[in-house]
């Protein structure tokens, strides 16, 4: 399938900002590449139930940000085992 003329551009326009977010937090590029593809993997899969007037920036920000809490918590758990 593929991706929409909309999407296509949301992704080359946001990506480096999404990235930078998530090296930020991660400190490590190799995460913060993972979980990019990640948030922009989740935005896709609901990109055709987007309202007209979401600020996308935000929304990304948040999915980014929530992927890298899951990331976050599935880590302390691997080490506590």
């Amino acid at each position: 399938m593929t991706p929409e003329p909309d999407f296509l551009r949301l992704w080359e326009e946001q990506r480096s900002h999404v990235y930078t977010l998530l090296l930020d937090l991660t400190q490590e590029e190799s995460v913060a590449e993972r979980l990019t593809d990640e948030t922009f993997r989740n935005i896709y899969r609901s990109w055709h139930r987007r309202n007209p007037g979401l600020d996308v920036q935000a929304c990304l920000e948040a999915v980014a940000r929530n992927n890298y809490r899951n990331y976050r918590k599935a880590q302390s758990h691997h080490t506590a085992e």
